[in-house]
């Protein structure tokens, strides 16, 4: 697994389900979702709240999260 923080483009399916995800000007259609969980901080010192999905795309399984209004891909799995 390759950690990473970088910002990456999503497209919405009609389902309204991630469609697809752009990643270095390359856009990948996701084929399914594989997983989905909250991190959460500690509220007192004001840690953010982060929604992660697992997604298999064409090109691999990557993690993204939305951060306000980005989304952003945490990891790729080898």
């Amino acid at each position: 697994m390759k950690r990473r923080r970088l910002p990456v483009k999503v497209e919405r399916s009609k389902s309204g389900a991630l469609g697809k995800l752009c990643w270095k000007g390359h856009w990948s259609p996701v084929e399914r979702q594989v997983n989905a969980w909250v991190i959460q901080g500690q509220w007192w010192s004001n840690e953010v709240r982060r929604h992660y999905i697992q997604l298999v795309t064409s090109n691999g399984v990557v993690e993204v999260y939305r951060d306000g209004d980005g989304w952003w891909l945490s990891s790729v799995l080898d």
